[in-house]
C-alpha cells in the first residue's frame, strides 16, 4: 500500500473512530439518562478520540454528541462547553504512548471534574435551580445542615466528587481501550492532521527560530477569528434577544418583572450555547491556519534559509536539497505550488552550481598546466636552475603555511590565499623568457651592464601576467603571480629593485618568495659555484632577515627546517 492508498485508509479509520466516539458518547449518556443513573459517561468516546486522533477529531466527537444528546434530553445543549474543554485537554494531555503525555492521567482526571463540576454545578443552579440528580441533592443537603452553611457551594463540592469518579471512569476506559489499539495504526491516524511530513516539536521550535517574525501570522489570524466569531456572536445573540423580547411583551402578555426575568434566562441560555461552539469554531480556525500555513511556511523558509546560507560544498547542498523535498507538503493549494516551485528551483541550483565546480576545477586545471608549461620554458632556457621552480614552490607553501599556523598576517592569509600564492608561484621567474641566452647561461660572474638586462626580468614578468590577467580575466587568480615576478627581488631595508619598495609596502608574496629564491640559490649547484651548506644557507636568511628579508618569513622558514631539508633532499638527484 502506497503512502496515498495508506492515507485514505487512515483517513476513513479516523471517521468510523469518529463516529464510533459520538455512538458510545451517546449510548452511554442516553442509558444513563434512561435509567436516572447518578452518572454522564458521555466523554468516553471523546477522550478515546482525543488520545488516538488528537484535538480537532474529539472536538467533532464532542459537538456532534451534545446534539445528538440534544433529541433526547434538550438540557444536554447548554453543557456543550464543558465537552468542547475536555476534548481539547485530551487531545492535549492524553496522547497514547504514556512518553507523549506532558500531565500524569489523574492529574488529567481532576482537571476534567474541577471544569465539569464548576461548570456543570453553575448552569444547574442557574437554569434549573436544582440538582439533575436527587442523590447529589440529598448529599449537598446533608453537607450543608452538618457542615457548611451555603447550599450553592455544596453542590458544587458535589458535583466534583461526583465528576472526579465520573471522569476518573471516562478516562480509565477510554485510554484503556486505546491502549489495546496498535501502535503504528495510532501514529497513523494521528498524524493525518499533518500536510507535510510529520515533525517533532524540537523540529518545529527550530523551524522557527530560524524566522524572526515566527508565529506572526497564526498570531493576525487568530485574531482575526477571534474578532470575526464574536462580532458574529454578538450579532446573532443581539438579533436572537431582540426577537425574543418583542416576542414576549407583545405575546406572553406578562408583567414587565416576568419579562425581564425570562430575557435573563434566555440571554444565559444563549451565551452557553454560543460559548461552546465559539470555542469549537476558534479552535478549528487557528487549528487549520498552523496545519494548512504556518506550520509549512516556516518548514520552507527554515530549508530555504539553511540553502541559501551554506557553503560551496556538494555534499551538504545536496543534503539539504533532499531534507527540502522531505517536507512533502500537501495542502493542494497555492502554497503547495509555491512549494514545489521552491523545490524545483533548488534542485535547478543545485545542478548548475555542481556544473560550475566541476567547470571551474577543469578551468583551474588547465590554468595550473599552463602556468606549468609556462614556467618549464623558461627554466629550460636556463640550463642550471635545477628543479629551481619545483623547490621554490615547495618553499612557498611552506612559509605561507608557516605564517598562518602562527597567527601572522592572518586576515591576509586565507585558504584561498594560500592556493593562489602556491599555485602562481613558479612564474616568479617568468620574465626570464625575455633574456638573451648568452647572459642567461653565462657560465660566469655578470657584468654591470649584463646584469642591468637581467633586472629587466621582474618588470617584464610582472607586465606579461598583466597581460595574461587582462586577457584572460583571472585577476583573483593571477594577482599573486604578477606580485611576485614583479617584486620578489625588493629588498625589506628598500634596497632592491626594480622600484626600491620597502617593509610591508612590498606585497606578502614576494616576500615569501624572496625567502625561497634566495635559499634555494644558495643551496643549490651552479656552474660557477658549488652548493652551500644547508646551515650556512639558513645562516645567511636569519643574518639578513630585517635587511634582505621579511624576519616573519624567515623565522617560519627556520622553525620549518626539517621539511625544507625534506624538499631538498626530494630534488637532490
Amino acid at each position: 500500500m502506497n503512502k496515498i492508498e495508506g492515507r485514505k485508509y487512515y483517513m476513513r479509520i479516523l471517521l468510523i473512530s469518529i463516529l464510533g466516539g459520538v455512538v458510545v458518547n451517546v449510548g452511554l449518556g442516553f442509558i444513563t439518562d434512561l435509567f436516572g443513573l447518578p452518572l454522564y459517561l458521555d466523554t468516553i468516546g471523546t477522550i478515546g478520540v482525543a488520545s488516538v486522533a488528537g484535538v480537532l477529531p474529539a472536538l467533532i466527537v464532542a459537538v456532534c454528541t451534545n446534539i445528538v444528546c440534544g433529541f433526547y434530553n434538550q438540557a444536554t445543549i447548554y453543557f456543550s462547553i464543558i465537552s468542547i474543554l475536555i476534548a481539547i485537554i485530551a487531545g492535549s494531555w492524553l496522547p497514547k504512548k504514556k512518553q507523549d503525555r506532558p500531565v500524569p492521567v489523574m492529574v488529567t482526571v481532576l482537571v476534567f471534574a474541577l471544569i465539569s463540576g464548576i461548570i456543570g454545578a453553575s448552569i444547574e443552579i442557574i437554569l434549573f435551580g436544582s440538582p439533575r440528580f436527587s442523590l447529589m441533592a440529598r448529599f449537598s443537603d446533608y453537607l450543608t445542615s452538618n457542615f457548611i452553611p451555603n447550599y450553592n457551594f455544596n453542590f458544587i463540592v458535589s458535583h466534583i466528587l461526583l465528576d472526579i469518579f465520573d471522569k476518573g471512569l471516562c478516562v480509565l476506559v477510554a485510554v484503556g481501550v486505546v491502549g489495546l489499539l496498535p501502535d503504528e495504526a495510532c501514529a497513523n491516524i494521528y498524524n493525518l492532521c499533518w500536510k507535510q511530513t510529520p515533525i517533532s516539536k524540537q523540529q518545529l521550535n527550530d523551524h522557527a527560530n530560524t524566522n524572526p517574525k515566527s508565529g506572526r501570522l497564526q498570531k493576525r489570524i487568530t485574531v482575526l477569528l477571534l474578532t470575526a466569531a464574536l462580532i458574529i456572536t454578538f450579532l446573532l445573540v443581539w438579533i436572537s434577544l431582540s426577537i425574543f423580547w418583542d416576542f414576549v411583551t407583545h405575546t406572553v402578555g406578562t408583567s414587565r418583572a416576568e419579562n425581564i426575568y425570562m430575557m435573563k434566562q434566555y440571554l444565559i441560555r444563549v451565551v452557553l450555547i454560543f460559548s461552546g461552539y465559539f470555542i469549537f469554531v476558534l479552535y478549528t480556525g487557528v487549528w487549520i491556519a498552523k496545519y494548512y500555513l504556518v506550520y509549512p511556511m516556516n518548514a520552507i523558509a527554515s530549508c530555504t534559509n539553511n540553502f541559501m546560507s551554506i557553503d560551496n560544498n556538494e555534499n551538504i547542498l545536496k543534503e539539504n536539497v533532499e531534507n527540502m523535498k522531505y517536507i512533502n507538503i500537501k495542502t493542494n493549494d497555492e502554497l503547495e505550488y509555491l512549494y514545489n516551485v521552491i523545490c524545483k528551483m533548488a534542485e535547478d541550483s543545485y545542478t548548475q552550481m555542481t556544473d560550475l565546480k566541476y567547470q571551474s576545477k577543469a578551468i583551474n586545471q588547465m590554468q595550473t598546466g599552463l602556468i606549468i608549461t609556462m614556467a618549464d620554458m623558461v627554466e629550460n632556457r636556463d640550463k642550471d636552475t635545477g628543479h629551481h621552480i619545483q623547490k621554490t614552490a615547495d618553499y612557498v607553501r611552506i612559509i605561507v603555511e608557516g605564517l598562518k599556523a602562527k597567527g601572522y598576517y592572518a586576515d591576509k592569509i586565507t585558504p584561498k590565499y594560500i592556493s593562489d600564492v602556491v599555485l602562481s608561484a613558479p612564474l616568479h621567474d617568468i620574465g626570464k623568457i625575455n633574456i638573451p641566452d648568452a647572459i642567461l647561461n653565462k657560465p660566469g660572474k655578470l657584468t654591470d651592464e649584463e646584469f642591468a638586462i637581467m633586472k629587466t626580468h621582474a618588470e617584464d614578468g610582472r607586465k606579461i601576467i598583466e597581460r595574461a590577467i587582462t586577457v584572460v580575466q583571472g585577476e583573483n587568480y593571477l594577482k599573486e603571480a604578477r606580485n611576485m615576478a614583479g617584486y620578489h627581488h625588493e629588498k625589506w631595508d628598500g634596497t632592491g629593485y626594480p622600484e626600491g619598495l620597502k617593509g610591508q609596502v612590498i606585497p606578502l608574496s614576494a616576500r615569501i618568495m624572496a625567502v625561497a629564491d634566495v635559499f634555494d640559490a644558495l643551496s643549490s649547484k651552479r656552474v660557477y659555484k658549488d652548493a652551500m651548506p644547508f646551515e650556512d644557507a639558513l645562516a645567511i636568511l636569519q643574518k639578513d632577515a630585517g635587511t634582505h628579508f621579511d624576519p616573519k618569513c624567515v623565522e617560519v622558514f627556520i622553525d620549518a627546517k626539517d621539511e625544507v631539508r625534506k624538499v631538498m633532499e626530494k630534488y637532490k638527484d
